[in-house]
């Protein structure tokens, strides 16, 4: 079995600008989640390595959701690492995984790469973040589309 989703993107926008939308919650409460309906959607960040960050939110879905974690690599505006413990409704939880964002220069922009492992043995989690995360990132560059500068 497969033990992680890796997807990537390339965003309309400089490195910096894409780093802080994917680490500051003013942001990331705009665009996650704008295409799949999340309801109540709050974020907290302390975007520094060792900080700890989490979610809340509900959707159509998944039900109510809350994601916590640690920042355990963090190097601005290339990459950020997350440990990422998630707690759902809708089927037992999986343990503790790790999300990583790593952003490069890319004709257009910047490719971000999200790459989430952890899944061993838990096949109904890989499956949902498999079609959730080019959701996410789909979000992630309409924001970016949208934004006139």
């Amino acid at each position: 079995m497969e033990d992680q989703v890796v997807v990537s993107v390339v965003v309309a926008a400089p490195a910096e600008a894409v780093f802080a939308a994917l680490t500051e919650p003013s942001q990331l409460e705009v665009w996650w989640g704008a295409e799949h309906g999340v309801s109540g959607l709050r974020w907290e960040m302390d975007a520094r390595l060792g900080g700890r960050w989490r979610s809340t939110g509900e959707d159509e879905s998944c039900g109510a959701w809350e994601l916590s974690g640690e920042v355990i690599a963090f190097d601005p505006p290339r990459a950020i690492a997350l440990t990422w413990q998630e707690h759902v409704t809708y089927r037992p939880a999986m343990g503790p995984a790790v999300v990583r964002y790593d952003l490069e220069p890319a004709e257009g922009g910047t490719r971000v790469t999200v790459t989430h492992s952890g899944f061993a043995g838990h096949p109904a989690p890989l499956a949902s973040y498999r079609e959730g995360w080019p959701v996410v990132l789909r979000s992630l560059a309409r924001h970016f589309a949208a934004v006139v500068v």
